[in-house]
């Protein structure tokens, strides 16, 4: 696993919402991810988008399958990082799609792919992390209890993209 401490992240959170909240059945134990889409269409492909309810430094597995070209058709694009990928059928890859902007290209006339993506919500992180609780919206706090809280957001962010293993950490593994 490439991302050891994202996926430890998201276990114990799943284990929690489970435990505390009884929110989230485990239908794959093994699982670490807390969401998961079959695209089931004939010609499963997306436009430019970004997954904004996902956990913006979490990853998103996806696979594909069907009966199509990987050279010429259906590539995954990712726009910030310029990146244009060959997934073959029965590949899986990880990306953060909460972050990166992307997208499929198109397939050729008689092509079909389909995908499955698993993924977790932001949502279920910050319910974790704020005590199984929502946050207090603005209008709730203090303009010290805001400040507070827009700083722990800063930190959050920062301490989420320090999840991601080194280039040292992944030639070491």
């Amino acid at each position: 696993m490439w991302f050891p401490r994202i996926a430890r992240l998201f276990t114990l959170a799943q284990l929690r919402l489970h435990i505390v909240d009884g929110l989230v059945s485990q239908h794959f134990p093994d699982l670490q991810f807390s969401a998961m889409s079959l695209n089931l269409g004939a010609k499963t492909v997306c436009n430019w988008h970004r997954d904004f309810k996902n956990l913006v430094w979490g990853v998103c597995a996806v696979g594909a399958f069907g009966r199509f070209n990987h050279r010429t058709s259906g590539q995954l694009l990712l726009r910030e990082a310029k990146v244009i990928m060959e997934v073959k059928r029965g590949d899986v890859i990880y990306i953060p799609s909460g972050s990166l902007t992307h997208c499929n290209a198109p397939l050729r006339a008689g092509e079909e792919r389909r995908s499955i993506a698993c993924y977790t919500a932001g949502g279920l992180i910050r319910w974790v992390a704020q005590g199984h609780q929502q946050a207090t919206g603005k209008s709730h706090m203090t303009k010290a209890e805001f400040k507070k809280y827009e700083m722990e957001g800063a930190q959050r962010w920062e301490d989420g993209w320090q999840l991601f293993c080194t280039l040292n950490e992944l030639q070491a593994s």
